[in-house]
This record gives structure tokens, C-alpha cells and sequence, in this order.
């Protein structure tokens, strides 16, 4: 909502207070303090908790908002100052890609300080369950900045164009070469194992002489291990 409240001053920033002491309170909201005046922003729960007067009742809540809408307050010095009612709606390249990150079992981590945003709508907007997201901690939010940050050179065995369905597809990606890849070596492992038992049993049985001088029954087997490998490769790579 900064952009909203940008417009308000016409973009004078320095006529604005400084704020001091502030601080976020884990998915409930900001608060702070402006010209010795305690100033909260957020949900509902943030405004009960610090027992900030003139909350509307929940009931006039529900009729102001929708299923898609949430409502956020701002409290000056202990009272309600003003309402907003915030509609979410879910980008739709974005929303088909979060489902087939959760088609391929991979969980989601979003960052985020709005109040608004919780598990519990981003699952109605996303239609994925709760479960497969979590919201990153404020605590680690630095790390989170430490760990992204832009660098001027790096080496790196992937790369995407910055855009969430080029990264979900790369990291899509990167699970299914790493599957096929277990899968094919789970395929080859047994197949060597196969024709060790195969040959034993030839030697324990004295019938090795006669595979053994037989090229093509050895090249049939490993032409049938090699087929068979690359058919269960390709099956998960579909």
C-alpha cells in the first residue's frame, strides 16, 4: 500500500515523521511510533492484542469484506483511525506453475510482511493445500537477503530469467533429471547384479562354455537392460 500513500503526499517523502521503535509482529502487522504517537498496521488480531478501542464488530467486518478481501486497520494512540479493505487476487501464470511445483511434491517459501497474507489464503487463491507453503520467519529474513543478493559475478551450473515460471520450471526440472537419474542407476545396479546371479549360476551349473562362446546372447542382454532403462528414464521424465 506504499504507492497508495505516496500519491496522498504527492511523493514528499521528507515531510514525513520519523518513526522510531519500529517493529514487525510475526503475520499480525507493523507498529511503531511517529511524533510520540504509538501507530499499529494490520489485522485484526494485531488490533486486539495491543486492545486498541473502536474495532468494528466481526459480524460488520464480514459485510464489508469478501471471500477474496481482507480487512486492515491503522490505530493512532490507541484508537481506530481507519479501515482498508485489501482484495487479493491470484496472478494466473503464477497460479499454474504453484500447481505443478505441488504436483511435483516441491514446497513453496514465501516471504512476506503483510498481515494480509496468511497459509490459509493463499491456499483458497492458489488452490494448493496449506501444507506445501510456509511463510519465512522475520527472523531469518536477513539471511533469506544474505543468501539472494545480487553479485557481479558467480558461478552457477543453473540459470533462470527471473521470472517465477522460469525458476518453478528450472527447479521442476532439476527434480526430474535428479529422479530419472536414481531410477536409471537403480535399473543399471540390477541388471549388473542379474547377470552376476545369471553367470554364478551358469558356473555353478558348468553351462558357461556355452554362453560364454555365444556373442549375441550377452548382447541381447545388455541390449534389453540398456532399452528397458531408457524406457523407465523417459516414463518420469513425462
Amino acid at each position: 500500500m506504499q504507492n497508495i500513500f505516496k500519491d496522498v503526499i504527492s511523493g514528499k517523502e521528507d515531510m514525513l515523521y520519523k518513526i522510531e521503535n519500529f517493529s514487525y509482529e510475526e503475520s499480525l502487522g507493523l507498529c511503531g511510533w511517529i511524533n510520540n504517537k504509538r501507530v499499529l498496521f494490520g489485522s485484526r488480531e494485531l488490533m486486539t492484542s495491543h486492545n486498541i478501542e473502536g474495532i468494528p464488530t466481526k459480524t460488520k467486518e464480514a459485510e464489508l469484506t469478501s471471500d477474496t478481501q481482507e480487512a486492515l486497520y491503522l490505530s493512532i494512540s490507541g484508537n481506530i483511525a481507519a479501515m482498508f479493505i485489501v482484495e487479493l487476487e491470484a496472478n494466473r501464470e503464477v497460479k499454474t506453475w504453484l500447481k505443478r511445483l505441488y504436483k511435483n511434491k516441491i514446497c513453496v517459501i514465501i516471504k512476506s510482511v503483510d498481515s494480509c497474507i496468511s497459509l490459509r489464503r493463499l491456499s483458497a487463491l492458489f488452490g494448493i493445500p496449506e501444507e506445501m507453503m510456509r511463510i519465512l520467519p522475520k527472523k531469518l529474513h536477513n539471511d533469506f537477503d544474505e543468501e539472494s543478493s545480487k553479485v557481479v559475478r558467480l558461478s552457477s551450473s543453473m540459470a533462470c530469467t527471473g521470472k517465477f515460471s522460469s525458476l518453478a520450471q528450472l527447479i521442476i526440472g532439476t527434480k526430474i533429471v535428479h529422479s530419472s537419474t536414481i531410477i536409471g542407476l537403480i535399473f543399471q545396479t540390477v541388471s549388473i547384479l542379474l547377470g552376476f546371479s545369471l553367470c554364478l549360476m551358469l558356473i555353478v551349473s558348468k553351462s558357461f562354455d556355452y554362453v560364454y562362446s555365444s556373442a549375441t546372447a550377452i548382447l541381447l542382454y545388455n541390449l534389453f537392460c540398456t532399452a528397458l532403462t531408457a524406457i523407465a528414464v523417459s516414463i518420469k521424465k513425462l
